[in-house]
């Protein structure tokens, strides 16, 4: 007990400097800052944070820095690369909202309208909301604990048996076996829902008369350079994916895969590579070098606030969000992704031209954990300013 007393307070004093150095915006060059996280990467990999963790450091147009460290498959020996695949849960969604505001900006889709306009036959329940609304997290649409917590997921598969029309009209038709009148809000204030995520892009396969995974590949994944990312698990090797585990005791144990009804929400897999590319053209207003990949007028119609709150704000889909840890909160749009296994974050650094992203296969859900988490956004936050 006296060990976990003073394990607390050393705990609260490493976050304390931290946060002290932060604020004090300790004047250390990009490449010094990359020296650390470097260092710190490959320490918390050895230390059993996670099995591997990735990270790149990104500015305009360009990947100025990126690295992974551990393992894809403990069992197998196979290393983390920059190359590998892994889902990447809720960053998913930035997919959405950039081939809706593709749609938007050929003047094929109106993000704006409800629903019904290009949805004749949806659901009473959705009919007059439209995709900015559940773009923002402004719909009134919940999740709720049966209809998306326990059916949503299904496993020891990589694609869920259920497709997502059907997934979704149990969920909204009243005589749906997943219908459930908590599910419905009054709309107008932010609430974070996985299902009107799943729910935008099938009104993109309506409006557009073809399914999202293909639509989204051939407007946007396709066209950024996005070579390894793909919704399809199934055509990855096993040999080639990352394996997602869960920390337990002092190791990790692998989890059996898993797939999403909502696949949309969080089912793509990408690379480090293809997230710091992506990130790359975000920052670079759709150039990449000398090439302009996607139009800037689609970027800053994805990207501009359609919703602005007290505590955040949301583009198509592209979060303005604080990440608040003990004593350190770092200013950041762009998204996360959570799911078991997994976590992922792409973000800029707010008022900086620079951005970074990580991602890990498992991890231990343990304070310290935590501060080596606290300890990388510092880190990047500091590069980003010094840059």
């Amino acid at each position: 007990m006296r060990w976990m007393k003073r394990r607390a307070v050393w705990l609260i004093l490493l976050v304390g400097v931290l946060a002290v150095a932060a604020a004090l915006q300790i004047p250390w060059s990009e490449e010094r800052a990359l020296k650390r996280i470097d260092r710190i990467a490959k320490n918390t990999v050895e230390d059993g944070h996670w099995p591997s963790i990735s990270l790149a450091y990104v500015a305009p147009g360009e990947v100025l820095w990126a690295q992974s460290y551990g393992m894809a498959d403990i069992d197998g020996g196979r290393a983390m690369t920059a190359d590998t695949p892994m889902p990447i849960g809720s960053i998913s969604k930035v997919i959405i909202g950039l081939t809706a505001a593709i749609e938007a900006q050929a003047g094929r889709f109106d993000p704006n309208a409800p629903l019904s306009s290009y949805w004749p036959d949806a659901p009473g329940s959705v009919a007059d909301l439209t995709f900015t609304q559940l773009a923002t997290h402004t719909s009134g649409l919940r999740d709720t604990d049966r209809g998306y917590e326990e059916a949503a997921y299904a496993q020891g598969v990589l694609t869920h048996p259920t497709a997502l029309e059907p997934f979704l009209l149990t969920y909204l038709e009243p005589e749906g076996a997943l219908f459930d009148g908590a599910a419905f809000g009054e709309g107008g204030e932010y609430e974070y829902s996985n299902v009107g995520a799943a729910i935008a892009a099938l009104a993109l396969e309506k409006a557009q008369g073809t399914d999202f995974a293909t639509l989204s590949e051939d407007l946007a994944l396709r066209p950024a350079g996005l070579a390894g990312a793909t919704w399809d698990a199934e055509s990855l090797a096993a040999d080639t994916r990352a394996q997602l585990y869960q920390g337990i005791g002092d190791g990790f144990v692998a989890l059996d895969p898993y797939a999403l009804a909502t696949w949309p929400d969080g089912g793509l897999n990408a690379s480090l590579n293809d997230l710091a590319r992506l990130l790359s053209i975000y920052l670079g207003q759709g150039r990449v070098g000398d090439e302009q990949l996607l139009e800037a007028d689609v970027i800053a119609r994805q990207t501009t606030p359609a919703y602005e709150g007290d505590e955040n704000s949301e583009g198509l889909f592209w979060a303005y969000e604080k990440i608040e840890l003990p004593l350190v909160t770092l200013d950041v749009e762009g998204h996360s992704g959570g799911d078991p296994g997994l976590l992922t974050m792409m973000y800029r650094v707010a008022g900086t031209d620079r951005g970074f992203v990580i991602m890990v296969n498992g991890y231990h859900e343990t304070e310290w954990t935590l501060v080596q988490a606290a300890r990388l956004f510092v880190l990047f936050r500091w590069a980003a300013e010094a840059a």
